[in-house]
């Protein structure tokens, strides 16, 4: 399967041609916007999407603009058909162009900057570069347990573990 993002005026898509060649729509109601979370893909508005990345579980995400002024946020389409943004916000509360959110969900990151580019890692982590500040490669991961006061930390030498002392 291939997957094809699409954006004009009046346009904006994910694309999918199947294994049997067939072209589809696999996200966007052709108008720009960023609403239909929780929803069908197909169904909801999305917003100049153009990098794309698929897990081997079959989410397929995007980076998009959106706002003004404009923020980057990626939204993913799961297995099941429904579509959410799993990173990044649409909401100013950080004043541009500073980073915010290192250390928070990834859904209320302020990425003021374009994403050049998204992967998931193995563990299916969401990976993506950021230009801001000395261009970043930054993880989205599921929160993990927050270390006490005096708790030591040591990330393993891959990144994927976190060993805490007390």
């Amino acid at each position: 399967e291939l997957y094809i993002s699409s954006s004009a005026i009046t346009q904006h898509y994910i694309l999918k041609v199947g294994v049997d060649g067939m072209l589809a729509v696999f996200a966007g109601a052709g108008p720009e916007g960023a609403s239909g979370d929780g929803g069908p893909a197909p169904d909801a508005l999305l917003d100049d999407p153009s990098h794309l990345a698929v897990d081997k579980d079959g989410t397929v995400c995007a980076t998009m603009w959106v706002g003004n002024p404009p923020r980057s946020i990626v939204r993913c389409v799961a297995p099941d058909g429904t579509i959410d943004t799993a990173l990044g916000t649409r909401t100013a509360t950080c004043p541009a162009p500073i980073f915010c959110g290192e250390g928070w969900p990834a859904q209320m990151m302020h990425l003021w900057q374009g994403i050049p580019d998204i992967a998931f890692a193995p563990d299916g982590d969401l990976v993506f570069t950021y230009p801001y500040d000395g261009d970043r490669i930054m993880r989205a991961a599921p929160a993990r347990p927050e270390p006490g006061g005096g708790d030591i930390v040591i990330p393993s030498s891959d990144g994927r573990l976190v060993y805490t002392f007390d």
